[in-house]
């Protein structure tokens, strides 16, 4: 039997996926969402340093909140 991916999980009659396993696709998982964060972190800060002249400190609050909340407005 194949190693189920991220995106593959068993099916309601398969037995469960061990728990090393199960640990294995919780830390791709987790490891994926790092990955999404940190490049949507960097592109909001670029984005904020260049067009609208930002230190990268605040860059990096104003993108982390927007990361956070999402736009309002």
């Amino acid at each position: 039997m194949p190693s189920p991916g991220i995106t593959s999980f068993e099916r309601r009659r398969q037995r469960l996926l061990s728990r090393p396993g199960f640990a294995g696709r919780m830390l791709k998982a987790i490891g994926l969402w790092c990955i999404l964060a940190v490049v949507g972190l960097a592109i909001g800060m670029a984005g904020y340093a260049s067009l609208e002249g930002m230190s990268l400190a605040d860059s990096y609050v104003n993108a982390a909140m927007i990361l956070r909340h999402g736009p309002n407005g």
